[in-house]
């Protein structure tokens, strides 16, 4: 990844911003790995991630702060809550990276374990890569970026004033030629073209953008635009858009959700069909050590629930099992107290308690896919499931049937209980 990295051809030391990376995590995190406390293969090092995530979290604050400082508004929290989520996910799938290949040195040529010294003096070449040289670039980009993706509020907000922008050259004391062609370039801001080419779509990028009531020109010939002029690996996103500071097309991430670490041939059965979408997926999610925000989450989520109770936002039928749906595989509904109970325990987002509102007051809107058995993708040897299947079967259920519904601009993979008395009920619904 070295050459993805450094625009001025020089390798930078992560000490010249002024801080860096505590040599006390990484002692804990090398005899952590070297003790065998970490699932290296579907776990990620606490003590290195939440490092990274503090570094990286630094820069975007200071990148978001410098262009408020130059003018542009103060982003929403909504925007901030997007830019910081995604800092997480690149944190941990970068320190799932870092650690694997710090465990390919724990073993000798012949397989045995080495004494700990030689494991980490080993290890500095790898720490150092990590933890200083690309960190340091990804430091710096994160600033850039960030700062950008603040500007683009701005640019949203004035094109009905300024309506184009214009491609400033950079200001590295060594620019590479990447981006050469496109400086000078006036386009305006909803053009295609920004969503292709950007300032900030290579490593260190110091090129910019400023909004201007200049006439427009024409974006550079296709032709001239060479594979050089492309946007690196994990920056090919504008984070003014999407709310993310790199993408999930950088190497630290998976290629597929098939080869994800993070997942398992169990749950991909849940995943079928789906569109990789790291920055939107509970099994990464469920490897990332955020107990502040995940406690903001679950307050979230517990105060919309009660909203809903005291609202009665999700009003239950105990006695009148007939509400007839052609859509619906059995074609009848019941929705108990019960099954309000199980569909409001799976929203674990507020905004997965709102989905959940729509699925139980519009069954009418859920489209049929599939049926799907009782234990699918569960592994069966496991006592817990066995017991699990057993109580449900108790209560009468038999399997379920998948459904999709569309809600507020997501996707939503439904499933509802089949009932041997006849009906069925609302179970889970989940982001797809």
């Amino acid at each position: 990844m070295d050459e993805l990295y450094y625009e001025d051809g020089q390798v930078p030391d992560l000490a010249s911003s002024g801080f860096t990376f505590s040599d006390e995590v990484i002692a804990k995190a090398l005899v952590g790995i070297y003790k065998g406390e970490v699932d290296i293969d579907k776990g990620v090092e606490q003590n290195l991630y939440r490092e990274t995530l503090r570094i990286i979290n630094k820069a975007t604050a200071k990148g978001i702060s410098d262009a408020i400082d130059s003018g542009a508004p103060a982003p929403k929290k909504d925007f901030l809550y997007q830019l910081r989520h995604s800092n997480e996910v690149f944190s941990a799938f970068k320190t799932h990276t870092q650690q694997n290949h710090l465990a390919d040195l724990l073993t000798d040529s012949k397989g045995k374990l080495k004494p700990f010294g030689q494991f980490a003096k080993d290890s500095e070449a790898v720490i150092g890569k990590y933890n200083r040289q690309w960190l340091r670039t990804e430091y710096d980009t994160a600033v850039i970026r960030a700062h950008q993706a603040a500007n683009w509020q701005k640019f949203e907000q004035e094109k009905d004033v300024l309506p184009n922008l214009e491609w400033i050259p950079s200001t590295s004391p060594n620019p590479s030629e990447d981006h050469m062609v496109f400086w000078g370039t006036i386009l305006p801001v909803d053009d295609g073209f920004w969503d292709a080419h950007r300032p900030g779509d290579r490593w260190n990028c110091k090129c910019d953008l400023r909004s201007t009531d200049k006439a427009a020109t024409h974006a550079p010939d296709a032709d001239i635009i060479s594979k050089h002029d492309e946007p690196a690996k994990g920056l090919d996103n504008n984070p003014g858009k999407d709310g993310k500071i790199f993408n999930q097309s950088h190497p630290y991430f998976p290629k597929s959700c098939a080869v994800c670490p993070f997942s398992s041939p169990k749950r991909l059965m849940d995943l079928a069909g789906r569109k990789r979408d790291c920055y939107n997926c509970p099994f990464i999610d469920g490897c990332i050590d955020r107990p502040n925000a995940k406690r903001e989450i679950d307050t979230a989520a517990f105060l919309k629930k009660r909203e809903v109770k005291q609202k009665d936002l999700m009003p239950v039928n105990e006695k009148k099992k007939n509400k007839k749906y052609k859509n619906l595989h059995i074609g009848i509904i019941h929705l108990s107290g019960k099954a309000r109970e199980r569909l409001l325990k799976h929203a674990h987002h507020d905004y997965d308690v709102d989905a959940a509102v729509y699925v139980w007051n519009h069954p009418n809107k859920l489209k049929y896919l599939r049926l799907s058995p009782l234990g699918e993708g569960k592994d069966m040897s496991l006592p817990k499931n066995k017991d699990n299947i057993k109580n449900k079967r108790k209560r009468g259920v038999t399997g379920y049937v998948v459904y999709r519904t569309e809600y507020n601009g997501r996707t939503y993979i439904v499933k509802t209980e089949i009932s041997k008395y006849g009906f069925e009920q609302p179970y889970i619904a989940i982001e797809e």
